[in-house]
């Protein structure tokens, strides 16, 4: 399915913008320029809205990066919960 989101404020690397994306089976074809030969099945109008990139690994635990290696004798739940 081709679908076409109109008019939608976009957060991409130069910065944010209003335009449209297009969309064929799920992934991102473009951003602005309409791809040739792209049919558009459904329209989504963006208005009020934002585009942002997926948010991957957003739930971090930088404080167990910091200790990493610290306690390598120790089972991973005795270390987080400090069970002996």
């Amino acid at each position: 399915m081709n679908i076409l989101i109109k008019d939608i404020l976009t957060l991409l690397p130069e910065g944010v913008k209003t335009c449209s994306v297009y969309v064929s089976n799920g992934i991102i074809k473009s951003v602005t320029t309409k791809p040739d030969g792209f049919i558009v099945d459904k329209t989504i109008f963006g208005n009020g809205k934002m585009l942002i990139p997926g948010l991957i690994n957003a739930h971090t635990h930088t404080t167990m990066s910091i200790l990493r290696n610290c306690a390598d004798d120790l089972l991973f739940d005795d270390w987080l919960f400090g069970r002996k």
